[in-house]
């Protein structure tokens, strides 16, 4: 099966960080494309997006408790709800104490922002796996899109991608639950250096997005190294993310 994997708006993520992922990997991003430098920030076999494409996909920029910043990605839900990674607001080792999303545009600083108010991390996350790595951002104002894909570089990228079975993902990676994740394939396709909580989608039956990821593990080795990318998987979790909305 193909599917669609879109970078929120960069790429960054990894699998077991050292310092955790904000220290290993969003910190230095945050600085990096703040920076301008967005040529390498590129998913491997990607393509720029228009600003009019993937219009539910926003970066999270999070203000550290240490005053550091650091970004992941995220999924609009609702105009008032966003999806994302429970490890870009505690990695285990950093924790947020400000997330601002922006949308609206393929480029991170660019676009619309709206404040986070609420921040609803998965009761049973693990950071240190990391295991139900799903977290539900609540923004301060409605936010105006178009559409959401589960219902109603610093240039952002897409490219298709195989999943693949789940023999490949325990090979690749150090914690694989199928039930609640699932991985696709490393080589010359997916994440570079990432863009932690951001999507994994397919084509719905009437050729819309239909969300089915979460970006989660991704290896710290490098981009070509062969290594699958881990998600979270949205299915699994779908009772959780209703009685958020």
């Amino acid at each position: 099966m193909k599917v669609l994997f879109v970078l929120g708006l960069f790429g960054l993520v990894s699998s077991v960080y050292t310092l955790g992922y904000h220290e290993d990997i969003g910190i230095p991003e945050y600085a990096r494309l703040r920076n301008g430098d967005a040529i390498s920030s590129r998913i491997i076999g990607g393509f720029p997006s228009k600003d009019t494409d993937h219009t539910y996909t926003v970066g999270v920029l999070v203000t550290l408790r240490t005053g550091q910043l650091s970004v992941c990605g995220g999924t609009i839900l609702s105009q008032s709800r966003v999806l994302t990674a429970a490890q870009c607001w505690y990695d285990g080792y950093n924790q947020g104490k400000k997330m601002v999303i922006r949308y609206g545009s393929s480029r991170l600083f660019q676009g619309n922002s709206r404040d986070i108010i609420g921040v609803d991390i998965h009761p049973n996350f693990d950071p240190f796996k990391p295991l139900h790595d799903i977290a539900m951002l609540t923004v301060n104002y409605l936010m105006y899109f178009g559409w959401s894909p589960i219902g109603p570089a610093q240039v952002r990228q897409s490219v298709t991608v195989p999943v693949v079975n789940y023999w490949n993902c325990y090979e690749t990676l150090d914690y694989f639950t199928s039930d609640k994740q699932l991985c696709t394939k490393g080589n010359a396709w997916g994440a570079c250096t990432g863009d932690v909580g951001g999507p994994l989608v397919i084509k719905n039956y009437n050729g819309s997005d239909l969300l089915i990821g979460v970006t989660s593990i991704v290896s710290p080795l490098g981009c070509e190294n062969g290594f699958a990318n881990g998600y979270t998987r949205v299915t699994y979790y779908l009772d959780w993310i209703k009685s958020l909305m």
